[in-house]
Parts: structure tokens; C-alpha cells; sequence
């Protein structure tokens, strides 16, 4: 079983009074849960509906002892469960509060770590992004536009992309970052990974991490032609020491990092968000390729 390091780093931006964003990870002996959520209403509204979010997903993963209680169910079933609960939790909270509910709405994305399986769940509704981060290469998942409502649309259930991944050794953990480092970590609705990805990642591993966080961040927003003015949140959450291959073979629904390909094509750190090939042997599995764009935007 891996052991595991993480902070969470959430910073205001130049505009802002209040924080529309949440960033929580909560681990225990079964667990390492991973959220970040951002309210799409006014300051005060968002920063509620995120935090309630948050707060909610965190509880729904953490009373699911195996992975094996997600992967007997279709990933529909657990993508509503994850939706309804959310959704369940933010009007009790409007009703409690005396606003509208669509001023709670709010965007998701969440990963949930079977330490003892070797088994991830990764989520994400919304513009914020969620890489895994290999001894190769590099992973988008869910990365996409945000055109209207987000968990509290209508087709919420249909638009959260949700997958599982065995954590073998390539994986070295994920960086979870909202959209104020669009540009930087990720580009919305395009699959190229950034090289700086790598470097929020690996803070975990310095002497003061917060400071070495804040220090990174301050090089982009501190530059007023850099044009990084939003709320900024991120959690990079890694795996300190290697792990014997995963149990987790026979998935029905899961994606395997390789090494292999990538490795012949170079180690930087661009990927695919593509929906990745299948293996002959493994018709269920998907194997992680990488592709560099045709065209570096900026």
C-alpha cells in the first residue's frame, strides 16, 4: 500500500472579498479523498454552495469501504448517487438559508483513493481540472467548457465524467486545480497538459510546502500583464513510495497508465484527454496515451 502527501492551497483573487472556491482533501486508514468545487453565484452564495459541495462528496466517499462497492454497480448509478447527494445537501441548505436554490449551483470534481486497493475514482463536472501525473507522462481528465448550470442542471448525471483508475506503478498521484490556473496547469476543452503541472505536483515535497505553494503562485499573479486574477485552489495529492501491482486486473471500467509507449515518445508532459484506446487482452481496460498538440496555445 502506498503512503500518501498532500496540502491543499486556495488563494483570493485580485478582485475578490470572498473565495468562491473549496478545496478539501480528508484522508483516513481506508481513504484519501480529494475535492475541490466552485460556486458559480454571488461571493457569499458561491462560497456556500462550494463548501456545502465539498463537504458532501468528501462524506458520500468516505462511508465506501472497497471500490468493489462502486465497480459491481454501473458507473450511471454511482455518477446519480454522487449528483443526488450533492444536490439533496444544497437545497436543505438554500431552505435553511432562505435563497434560491440556483444560487447554490456549483461545479465538481473530486478523486477517491482505495489506499488499500490501488484504486482511484476520478470525477468532474465544470472547467477545473484533475491530472494524474505519471513517471512519463501526464493525464487530463474531464477537462471541458462550462455553458450554463453545472450540478444543478438537469443533465448534471449525464455531463460528470467519472472513471476509475488502477494506481500501478507509473501513477504518482494527482493535482487537482481550479480554473484560475487556466493557461498555466490546463486549457479548457483541450488536451494539453502543462509542464508547470509537474511543479505544483511535487511542492508536496518540499521542506515548507505552503510557503513553497504561495511562492509559486505569487510568480504568475504578481505579474499584473499575466492576466491570473481569479480565485486560484489546488491540492496536489502524492504517492511517496512505490507500491506491487494492483489487484485491480478485471476491472470492468478502468483506465491503466502504461509506461512503455510514453516512454519512447519522451518524458514531457503532454497528454491526451481522448478517450483512450483499448487493449485487445482487456476489452474494458484503457491503456493512457499522451499526444502533443499540433499547436502550443497560449
Amino acid at each position: 500500500m502506498k503512503s500518501w502527501k498532500f496540502i491543499t492551497y486556495n488563494q483570493l483573487g485580485k478582485q475578490s472579498d470572498v473565495c468562491r472556491e473549496c478545496v478539501k482533501v480528508h484522508e483516513d486508514d481506508t481513504h484519501i479523498i480529494g475535492c475541490l468545487c466552485d460556486g458559480l453565484g454571488s461571493p457569499e452564495n458561491a462560497q456556500i454552495a462550494a463548501e456545502v459541495a465539498t463537504d458532501t462528496v468528501i462524506e458520500m466517499f468516505s462511508t465506501i469501504q472497497s471500490s468493489g462497492d462502486i465497480t459491481k454497480n454501473d458507473v450511471r448509478q454511482v455518477k446519480e448517487a454522487v449528483v443526488t447527494a450533492v444536490k439533496t445537501r444544497l437545497k436543505k441548505t438554500a431552505e435553511e438559508k432562505k435563497l434560491e436554490l440556483d444560487a447554490l449551483d456549483c461545479t465538481l470534481l473530486f478523486v477517491c483513493v482505495f489506499k488499500e486497493e490501488d484504486i482511484a475514482v476520478i470525477g468532474n463536472l465544470g472547467e477545473s481540472a484533475l491530472c494524474v501525473i505519471g513517471n512519463t507522462d501526464a493525464r487530463l481528465f474531464g477537462n471541458g467548457t462550462l455553458d450554463g448550470k453545472a450540478v444543478l442542471d438537469d443533465n448534471a448525471v449525464q455531463r460528470l465524467y467519472m472513471t476509475i483508475i488502477r494506481l500501478d506503478d507509473n501513477v504518482k498521484g494527482f493535482l487537482l486545480s481550479s480554473d484560475g490556473l487556466e493557461s498555466e496547469v490546463y486549457y479548457k476543452g483541450q488536451e494539453y497538459v502543462g509542464k508547470s503541472a509537474e511543479i505544483y505536483f511535487n511542492v508536496v515535497l518540499e521542506e515548507d510546502p505552503q510557503k513553497a505553494m504561495q511562492e509559486k503562485v505569487a510568480e504568475l499573479t504578481d505579474d499584473p500583464e499575466a492576466g491570473f486574477n481569479d480565485d486560484i485552489s489546488l491540492t496536489p495529492i502524492r504517492s511517496m513510495r512505490m507500491c506491487a501491482p494492483s489487484a485491480a486486473e478485471n476491472l470492468p471500467f478502468c483506465i491503466r497508465m502504461s509506461t512503455s509507449a510514453a516512454a519512447r515518445r519522451g518524458s514531457s508532459a503532454a497528454c491526451s484527454s481522448t478517450p483512450p484506446r483499448e487493449i485487445s487482452s482487456q476489452p474494458h481496460c484503457a491503456e493512457m496515451t499522451r499526444r502533443r498538440p499540433s499547436r502550443r496555445p497560449r
